[in-house]
Parts: C-alpha cells; sequence; structure tokens
C-alpha cells in the first residue's frame, strides 16, 4: 500500500516514511481523505474532457472510462438526450422516478430505523411496529410531498 500526503502547497505526495504503514494502528474509514466541491468539479472536468486536466493527462480507470462514455453517448446527440428527456417525462418514465424515489426515502428511514435497533432501541413489538408504520408513513408523505412541490 502506498500512502500521500499533502504538501505545503496541497499537492500529494508519496509519503517518504515506509514505517508509518507498519503501524499496528489502522486508518478510520476514509483514510484521511476530504473531497470537496471543487475536487468533483475537477474530477468532472476531467471526465468531459477525456481525462485531460490542467493540460494534463491523467490515466482513466474502466469505470471512469464507462461514466464518460455515458455522458458522450448522451450529450454527443442531440436527438438521444431529447429521447431520453421524452421518456422521463412520460407517465412511463415518471411513474419509475416517482417509484425509485419511493425505494429511497423508504431506503433512508429504514437506515435510521436500523441505527436505532443498532444502538439497542426499538426491540419490543409495540415499538417494532410503531417504527415499521413510521417508516412507511413518512416514506409515502416525503414522496408525495417531494412529487407535489416540483
Amino acid at each position: 500500500m502506498t500512502a500521500y500526503l499533502l504538501d505545503p502547497v496541497g499537492r500529494a505526495q508519496r509519503d517518504s516514511n515506509p514505517n508509518r504503514m507498519q503501524s499496528k494502528v489502522y486508518f478510520s474509514g476514509g483514510g484521511g481523505l476530504v473531497a470537496t466541491a471543487e475536487d468533483y468539479a475537477k474530477f468532472a472536468q476531467m471526465l468531459l474532457w477525456k481525462g485531460v486536466y490542467d493540460h494534463r493527462r491523467m490515466p482513466l480507470d474502466a469505470h471512469q472510462q464507462e461514466i464518460w462514455r455515458a455522458v458522450v453517448y448522451f450529450t454527443k446527440d442531440g436527438r438521444r438526450m431529447c429521447a431520453a428527456r421524452a421518456f422521463l417525462t412520460g407517465w412511463f418514465g415518471v411513474l419509475l422516478l416517482i417509484g425509485w424515489s419511493a425505494a429511497f426515502y423508504y431506503h433512508l428511514f429504514n437506515g435510521i430505523r436500523h441505527l436505532f435497533w443498532d444502538a439497542g432501541y426499538g426491540f419490543e413489538k409495540t415499538q417494532a411496529n410503531a417504527s415499521a408504520w413510521a417508516v412507511i408513513v413518512l416514506t409515502v408523505l416525503l414522496t408525495l410531498g417531494y412529487w407535489l412541490t416540483f
């Protein structure tokens, strides 16, 4: 494993201390990585310019190349974008989008429910039933609220 540190200018430099990675202390989930909106903008620009950023070509892995191909597929020919928009604004496309947003809200609220379970709360039968109904009601309310406001 290779470790990188930021130099005073903010560029990533390979860590010169070989013993740093031999420590028995394990890194946190993010491993010290932080991303900002500017980082995402740079990444999107690199994808749109086929791996070129700041006049330098960056190597794209297979996943990044697939994202770039999808972006090019829909933006190269305006007819494809119009067809995708027509599908998503039609009755079936809207129905799919409503279903996906309902699935998102259900997953979000059920995840919060599970966080309470992980903390040891809500195992009584009445509490479990109440939280299950709360997940369903919140899913319906937020899905309807989202789609009725737009």
